[in-house]
């Protein structure tokens, strides 16, 4: 997936000022969304500018998907990694469609792509000691 509006700070495309992105925009049309890692759904729901959004939580990871056009889950639903969730779309405070993916660790915001590149190193290692036995 493209990138469409990296974390950090941006110029916000509707309220036009400089603003901290608390997540990452990736181009998507009508595309499926799969849960990154398994938690259980703690919100699920929409919001005027998050729209149709999904909240997974794993211990202290939260994760979020947001300007959903479809939920497939439900809140309390546990969930593994590689689920479908729901389908991109263009619902809340959005100028075009795609999905907004943001991670909090212990009530902090960190880079979703920087996550999930130590995630893929980490499965990766993890498989690879699992061949190796």
């Amino acid at each position: 997936m493209k990138v469409a509006s990296p974390f950090g700070i941006r110029i916000h495309p509707i309220k036009l000022k400089s603003i901290h992105h608390n997540g990452v925009d990736l181009a998507a049309r009508g595309s499926p969304v799969f849960n990154i890692l398994s938690g259980t759904v703690v919100k699920a729901g929409e919001s005027p500018s998050l729209g149709k959004f999904l909240a997974i939580g794993s211990g202290e990871i939260l994760i979020t998907y947001a300007h959903l056009s479809r939920l497939l889950v439900q809140k309390d639903q546990y969930l593994q990694p590689g689920h479908l969730i729901g389908v991109s779309g263009r619902t809340g405070m959005a100028t075009g469609e795609h999905l907004h993916l943001s991670v909090k660790i212990w009530g902090q915001f960190i880079d979703p792509i920087l996550f999930i590149k130590k995630l893929n190193e980490f499965n990766l290692n993890l498989l690879n000691r699992q061949k190796n036995e």
